[in-house]
């Protein structure tokens, strides 16, 4: 098989706390991943916005990229089910940890691969991720690649009272707005009957189109108040100007606290694509 580079890949990032009293994000951003058996190249992107404390977040820092790479199932190109099963042996880790330590928050994540000119995402809680593709003609469209886990879902929310669970006041038992999450062992399995907040994540992947340029990984800080379409204008006016990923990611996560108030912690991660034509 003839491996062909298809285009450069560049991202940057940008966290604010905003006025909250702590900053419970974090992230990574690696341009370079050690690739599946057979590929050429690939890159890793994650955004862990905690809950409640920032102990699973940042070991979600730490680990979670390294358990993807170290599967089976990703060094023999089956990235996917190397996905999910990371997400469920670093919750593992995380709730021993966890219980050890005395802690009880929880994280969402979003993950992105892009490997050889496919995209790999998967998601748990209200972290999202979007890809954005500019036509010849100068049309911006965002295309989700994600998808938020919210006890406001009828999906979710029927998943949780077929087993047992209870949402009222739009969170789960009352007192968490995420469904899905790492961590939380207090609404998890062994000290329930069931996990009612669970870490199996939504899991998507595609072909890369040449007419997709950019790629937005963000915590629910950004996208509570900001549409797609208007991360996806934004973020192509901002490369219009010239700027980096990172003074891009700076710019929309700026806007979000700066100008449309928000008040949560607000964490993006800006991924470029060049394409080699």
């Amino acid at each position: 098989m003839d491996l062909i580079k298809k285009y450069d890949i560049s991202s940057g990032s940008c966290e604010l706390q905003g006025v909250r009293s702590t900053m419970e994000d974090t992230h990574v951003c690696l341009d370079y991943f050690p690739p599946p058996m057979g590929q050429l190249s690939a890159s890793y992107y994650g955004i862990y916005d905690g809950h409640g404390g920032f102990f699973t977040s940042s070991l979600l820092k730490k680990i979670l990229h390294k358990t993807i790479c170290e599967r089976q199932e990703y060094k023999e190109g089956q990235i996917l089910p190397a996905l999910t099963a990371a997400y469920a042996e670093t919750d593992s880790t995380i709730l021993i940890e966890s219980q050890n330590r005395s802690f009880q928050d929880g994280s969402t994540s979003a993950s992105l691969l892009v490997v050889d000119g496919k995209f790999y995402a998967a998601n748990v809680g209200d972290s999202e991720i979007m890809l954005i593709s500019v036509s010849k003609q100068g049309h911006i469209t965002p295309h989700l690649v994600s998808y938020p886990h919210k006890a406001t879902d009828k999906n979710e929310q029927f998943r949780i009272s077929s087993i047992g669970g209870k949402i009222f006041l739009n969170r789960v038992f009352g007192t968490l707005a995420v469904t899905r999450a790492f961590g939380d062992f207090k609404y998890k399995r062994p000290r329930n009957p069931e996990d009612y907040i669970t870490s199996l994540p939504f899991i998507t992947s595609g072909k890369l189109e040449n007419d997709v340029l950019y790629a937005v990984l963000a915590c629910d800080g950004l996208f509570d108040v900001l549409t797609y379409q208007e991360i996806a204008d934004l973020t192509h006016r901002s490369f219009q100007k010239g700027n980096m990923p990172s003074a891009v990611a700076k710019e929309l996560a700026e806007y979000a606290v700066n100008v449309l108030g928000t008040t949560d912690n607000v964490t993006v991660i800006v991924v470029k694509l060049d394409w080699i034509t």
